[in-house]
């Protein structure tokens, strides 16, 4: 077993020294007296810091011993919450079932009324008593569902309400069993603290608190590499969304390149429509990819210098953030070149535009690659750092195991320490001895005229005499 319930119960059991019987006992040598005195003091040194005692361990014995029989709890409650769940699913199945059965029973009697006693037409209708066979057939189908529906909703209500009362006993259970869990720790603890510790332990105890910290560092530090894979993640959406918008441009684009082509056919309106449409996404095309290059610049100030420190070849790429310059679009000149060249103008516009879109687009593909190759790299720093989390994790349950098993040999020496001492005090104290001493003025003994009997009258083998 396990701390705090890993303390074995010796191959001797507890001793119980019949002290009520030891006391009345009239025959005590000064020998033993001295032993009485001996193991007072022996129990007062070893009760003086945590007042243990072999009925101490006794206690923490059965206090485990009561954990332990509880263990079954936890499973129980999950298969109470099972069946609690399974019983009102059945429960709303067969009230859902019910609800159409009874919504249908009106209607159908109406029928079956209207059927049985006819007006006007329904003299006519062909069959009409088979009809009503019929519909009285389903009425009692109706009526049996209906019944057998109430008796399962009373069924599953019954056991639903026995799996809360069940459940609530669990709880108190678990409860108490947490209680009993608690108790325990600290009877073991009160153990531990009761001598001073041990070289070993004071070691590991050093040792887990410097795991610790470091541990939380690392933790901490992994979580800010998460804050600025976020960020960067952002940025990525940004140029995403510039690349959306200018790939819209060069569709409206050759719409108009299109139209153009066919002017005779009174596509005019449309043509300049289209072209202002390109033109306002050239330059909406360009906010995105500014907010996406201040983003990733907040990333890097977000970005830790521990980091750098720790793992300098992982994080000797990272940190580049682009800053590109996109071309616009002006659609006043689009329209001057079309009053003064006209199609012509405007075939060289749509054209030129075409460049435009085309160079920003790859200019803003880059970027995103760019920033997708820093996110990759940013990730591969994060593993690093999860793996050695995950390594300072293993030893710092190897090192908390350490210090249990430390804990649990002080608390085994200990109990040792108190058991034998009490056996071995309690035998010399109470050891029987050949020669006899009498209190004088503490018992009055049944022996003529109340004299005190001498040592020949004694036979070392005969009973005590009686005490008046």
């Amino acid at each position: 077993m396990s701390y705090p319930f890993a303390a074995p119960v010796n191959s001797t059991t507890t001793p119980t020294i019949p002290t009520a019987q030891v006391v009345q006992t009239p025959y005590l040598s000064r020998k033993n007296s001295s032993g009485a005195r001996l193991l007072q003091q022996a129990f007062a040194v070893s009760s003086s810091s945590a007042n243990l005692t072999p009925e101490f361990f006794s206690s923490y014995d059965k206090v485990v011993s009561e954990y332990n029989s509880l263990s079954y709890v936890d499973s129980h409650i999950s298969q109470k919450d099972a069946e609690i769940k399974d019983c009102e699913n059945n429960i709303s199945v067969n009230n859902r079932w019910l609800a159409e059965n009874r919504k249908k029973q009106p209607k159908l009697s109406k029928r079956i009324q209207r059927n049985e006693h006819p007006h006007f037409f329904h003299y006519m209708q062909f069959k009409r008593e088979e009809k009503v066979s019929r519909l009285k057939g389903e009425m009692e189908s109706l009526l049996k569902d209906e019944e057998k529906y109430v008796g399962v909703i009373k069924t599953y209500t019954a056991k639903l309400q026995k799996s809360k009362m069940d459940l609530a006993e669990l709880q108190r259970k678990k409860s108490h069993r947490q209680a009993l869990y608690q108790k325990s720790k600290q009877m073991f603890d009160t153990v531990v603290e009761s001598v001073p510790h041990t070289a070993k332990l004071d070691q590991v105890l050093r040792s887990v608190a410097a795991q610790t910290s470091e541990n939380l560092k690392e933790e901490q530090l992994m979580l800010q590499i998460d804050q600025v894979i976020a960020t960067l993640r952002r940025a990525e959406q940004y140029y995403r969304q510039s690349i959306n918008i200018l790939l819209q441009a060069q569709r409206d684009n050759r719409t108009a390149a299109v139209a153009n082509f066919g002017n005779g056919g009174g596509f005019e309106g449309l043509e300049t429509y289209e072209q202002a449409r390109r033109d306002r996404e050239i330059n909406a095309a360009q906010r995105p990819v500014t907010e996406a290059g201040i983003i990733m610049e907040q990333a890097w100030t977000m970005f830790p210098p521990i980091a750098r420190q720790r793992y300098p070849s992982l994080c000797a790429q990272i940190g580049r953030s682009p800053l590109p310059k996109l071309r616009s679009a002006h659609f006043g000149r689009t329209l001057g070149v079309k009053f003064i060249a006209g199609d012509i103008g405007d075939a060289f516009n749509d054209a030129h535009a075409a460049g435009k879109i085309r160079e920003n687009l790859q200019i803003v593909q880059q970027c995103m690659f760019v920033c997708e190759s820093q996110i990759q790299l940013v990730i591969a720093l994060r593993s690093s750092i999860s793996a050695t989390v995950d390594k300072m994790k293993a030893n710092l349950r190897n090192l908390k195991k350490q210090e249990q098993n430390e804990r649990q040999r002080i608390f085994n020496g200990q109990r040792d320490l108190v058991c034998n001492q009490y056996v071995s005090t309690a035998s010399l104290a109470f050891k029987p001895s050949q020669v006899m001493a009498v209190p004088v003025t503490e018992y009055s003994y049944a022996s003529p005229n109340n004299t005190i009997p001498s040592q020949q009258d004694i036979s070392p083998s005969a009973p005590p005499p009686a005490i008046l």
